[in-house]
């Protein structure tokens, strides 16, 4: 079984008020900073470092048809290069393989899902692409080149695709959420709390409640709008605006795969427990 088939399977389904599945012609709005950029592990001995990490932003937009992202502008180290180091740190770290040269290296970067890259290094002999958010650990190594990528915000993408509508809100911002949930048929707010090995949470709440009761109250009066809450979670958590959602799915901790398999939940593929 596949990183995408055990976190869809894994998926625990806590409410849903007629809201799931989405159908694939409803507009939607995708709320939360983790949509973009989503927690999909712990810490310590349940930390990871993934060679990727799929968005729900990506996903969702993806199996709705919309065209790829457009490249994000960036300096690409302004061709000045740290040749022979690597940063050898696994600060917010990510791998992608078979990647032809530095300059390509440093556009990965530039263009890492959530805008969360900074630096790179290069191994010439493997052609891996390391993609994280310090340059921290600096080590000697021959067959690394690493530098800096500051890149611009991302070019705004088209809302509307075929028909079918899908605002994205990659913020915690609540008057931009309400904005577009006013527009969409269904919200979908991404949350996510962690743990780690030797740090355990300070509290049983998964964080920004505020913003799933802004976005509840702002469509309350049209019983047509559905919210739905999407929690990434180690364990249990409050949830205080429960009553107030349509359908509420914990994913628990999903893994690199998570924007793919919580796609295949939301929309039916895969049932949820």
């Amino acid at each position: 079984m596949n990183a995408r088939k055990i976190a869809s399977a894994s998926t625990v389904l806590l409410k849903n008020d007629g809201a799931l599945p989405l159908k694939p012609t409803v507009n939607i709005a995708i709320i939360g900073s983790e949509a973009a950029n989503p927690t999909v592990h712990g810490g310590g001995s349940g930390q990871v470092f993934p060679a990727y990490v799929a968005s729900p932003v990506f996903s969702i937009r993806n199996h709705l048809g919309f065209p790829p992202p457009k490249p994000r502008p960036n300096n690409c180290s302004d061709g000045q290069y740290d040749v022979g180091y690597d940063y050898r740190n696994t600060d917010d770290q990510t791998m992608k393989t078979g990647v032809a040269s530095k300059e390509d290296c440093c556009n990965e970067c530039a263009n890492r899902e959530g805008g969360t890259c900074n630096y790179f290094t290069y191994i010439a002999n493997t052609k891996d692409c390391w993609m994280k958010s310090t340059n921290n650990n600096r080590v000697a190594d021959n067959q690394a080149v690493s530098g800096g990528c500051h890149s611009g915000p991302a070019p705004a993408g088209d809302d509307c695709h075929n028909g079918v509508c899908a605002y994205v809100v990659d913020s915690n911002d609540a008057d931009e959420a309400t904005a577009a949930a006013l527009k969409a048929d269904v919200s979908i707010i991404f949350l996510a709390t962690s743990s780690s090995e030797g740090s355990d949470r300070k509290s049983l709440s998964v964080g920004n409640d505020d913003l799933v009761t802004a976005v509840a109250e702002a469509v309350a009066s049209n019983q047509s709008k559905k919210v739905v809450v999407v929690a990434v979670t180690p364990g249990a958590i409050l949830t205080p605006w429960a009553n107030n959602v349509s359908a509420v799915l914990i994913p628990f901790m999903p893994g690199q795969e998570y924007g793919n398999a919580i796609t295949d939940v939301l929309y039916g593929i895969v049932n949820p427990r």
